[in-house]
Order: structure tokens, then C-alpha cells, then sequence
């Protein structure tokens, strides 16, 4: 383990990574600016209202034009949590974050506070769980929904790729397990099948999957919702200097307002100043290297829109939740 870690501190030199803090150094998880207090944040239980009609969201920020250092703020407390392959951050609930795992672990996503606590866990009743990659957030009838991705395909022979909805569910009482039935969108890609581990979904309501890929790019898809299970290609992006899985797309997210796109590699990550075309114009949008913690396999991120903060999390037992600050 310690031969990975050093091979990785080498490689982030010059790829723009940087060390976890010890245990002495990092932040605590009560400040107030990253999300709600430890006292005050939000809760669920059994009989929480899985609707999203809780009147205005929070107001969000205008975004960050630069970003800084990333710090360590909290642990993923449930060990069972070991697979995180997605993270997005509540747009409506200041300090939660909802969680899923990767393939194997069922249709179930997870709330967590900003410090690591689990919040709440939610099963999507008869939903697939084939290999689930990337969690979105986007507004939807009565407030907002969440979106995963149900299209890792490693080998490039699936035939079953779908995307899920189901309205963001409100914590408002005591912990506990919660159910949603999804609505179902299948999908296929024009060339015939590819592996994908980011899900972005802009304010319209329109969802995009980026590919991943070893060749220093990710594809840009726009999925059709309408039925049809079309998916069209509209961007080719480049993915950082170096071909390889460093700057294989793991993780995707888009700022509220489609500003921004924030995308995760394993040792490469960068942002997107998109323009009036939105998420069809990426291939022409300036593109601006975003630091990351050290992660021995990272695969996700997500904007915080409240707090003007960045989020990443990883695989392995209790992993490191890093925030990256605003540096403007």
C-alpha cells in the first residue's frame, strides 16, 4: 500500500494533487460555511417525505473562478461504504450529500453529512444495479430530482444501459431507510457500446454521460428522455496532456445555472467555462486545471452551489471527504 501511495504522491507533482492532511490538521466538521452545523443537519427517517416540494431552494452563489487547496473535512463513517463511485451535493438541504456505491451493492443511495455521518439510505425499489457510476442533481416537477447512471461497462458489451429519476427525498425527522420507485430512461449509443462513469444533468432537465476512455478524452453524449433511448453525440473533450488512465473521466458535475462543468480523472481533473451552447459547446469551452486530494481510486465529485465549494470522495473503507474552497 505504501509502494501505491508514494508512486501516487510522484505522479501528482505534476498532475495537481495533493496530500490528505493528518488527523491534527484537518478542519472541523462544524464550520459553518461548509454546510450545515453538526447540530442542525438535516435528518430522516422512515416516514420522511421522499417528494422534493419544499417551497425555494437555498440561494446559490455565482460560482468560483478559481479554486483552492483541497483539505480533508470528514470520514465516511459507515465502513460498508467502500465502493463510492458517485457524490453529488443537495441544492435544497445545506450539508448533505448523497452517495452510491459501485457495482454489487444494490440500488440504494446514501445521504451523508458533510463530516461523513450517514443521514438516511434510500432503496430504488425494482431498480437495476448492473454497475452504477455517477449521481446527478437537477430540477424537476416540485423541486429537485436525482438522477444515476446505470452504464459502466467496462468491457464494452452492454446492451442495458439506463439512467434512473426519483424526486430528492426530504430529511426532516430521525434516521432510517427510506424507498423510491425510479422512473426508467434506457439508452444506447449510436457507435454501439462504450463504458462511462459520469452523469451530468442541466437545469432543463436534459441529461449527458461522458465516456471513459484511456486516450486523453471523453465523449459527450446527450441522452434522450422522450422514449426513443437515443443518445447523441455532441462533444469530444480533452481530458488533460497525457494519454492512460490518469486522465481516464471517473466523475462529472455542472454548476445550477450550466456555467460550469467540473470533471474528476484519477490523477487529472479540470473545469469548463461553457458558453450560451451549454453542454454542446464543451469541446470549444476554456478548460483550467482543478487540484485534487489523493485518492488511490477516485471516481467521485460534485459543486456545492451553497457553500461555493467543491466535493470529492473515493473507494475504500472510511475514505477521506475532501472539500476544495473557493479561491477568488
Amino acid at each position: 500500500m505504501l509502494g501505491v501511495w508514494t508512486l501516487l504522491a510522484t505522479i501528482c507533482l505534476a498532475s495537481g494533487c495533493t496530500h490528505p492532511k493528518t488527523p491534527a490538521e484537518k478542519t472541523t466538521t462544524n464550520a459553518s460555511t461548509d454546510g450545515a452545523p453538526a447540530d442542525d443537519t438535516p435528518s430522516s427517517d422512515s416516514s420522511s417525505d421522499t417528494s422534493s416540494e419544499t417551497g425555494d431552494s437555498p440561494e446559490a452563489t455565482e460560482g468560483c473562478t478559481a479554486w483552492g487547496t483541497p483539505e480533508v473535512v470528514g470520514e465516511v463513517s459507515d465502513s460498508g461504504l467502500d465502493e463510492i463511485s458517485g457524490v453529488v451535493a443537495s441544492r435544497r438541504q445545506s450539508g448533505v450529500l448523497w452517495v452510491h456505491e459501485d457495482s454489487g451493492a444494490g440500488p440504494f443511495i446514501t445521504a451523508l453529512s458533510a463530516s461523513g455521518e450517514t443521514l438516511a439510505t434510500v432503496h430504488l425499489v425494482g431498480a437495476s444495479s448492473i454497475d452504477w457510476e455517477d449521481i446527478a442533481l437537477a430540477p424537476c416537477e416540485g423541486g429537485d430530482c436525482l438522477w444515476i447512471g446505470d452504464f459502466g461497462d467496462n468491457d464494452e458489451d452492454r446492451d442495458d444501459t439506463v439512467l434512473l429519476r426519483v424526486p430528492e427525498p426530504l430529511l426532516t425527522h430521525g434516521g432510517g431507510a427510506l424507498e423510491a420507485t425510479p422512473e426508467v430512461f434506457p439508452f444506447g449509443y449510436p457507435e454501439g457500446p462504450q463504458n462511462a462513469e459520469a452523469l451530468v444533468v442541466n437545469a432543463e432537465g436534459v441529461p449527458y454521460v461522458l465516456t471513459k476512455r484511456t486516450d486523453a478524452s471523453t465523449r459527450v453524449y446527450r441522452v434522450a428522455t422522450d422514449g426513443s433511448g437515443e443518445a447523441t453525440h455532441v462533444a469530444t473533450v480533452s481530458t488533460g496532456p497525457t494519454d492512460g488512465l490518469s486522465t481516464s473521466t471517473t466523475a462529472a458535475d455542472l454548476w445550477p445555472n450550466g456555467s460550469r462543468l467540473v470533471v474528476r480523472g484519477y490523477l487529472y481533473s479540470f473545469e469548463l467555462e461553457l458558453g450560451a451552447e451549454g453542454m454542446d459547446g464543451a469541446a470549444d469551452a476554456p478548460h483550467t486545471q482543478v487540484q485534487t486530494g489523493v485518492e488511490l481510486q477516485g471516481e467521485a465529485i460534485a459543486y456545492d452551489a451553497i457553500s461555493n465549494v467543491i466535493w470529492h470522495v473515493g473507494e475504500g473503507s472510511r475514505p477521506p471527504i475532501w472539500r476544495i474552497p473557493c479561491a477568488d
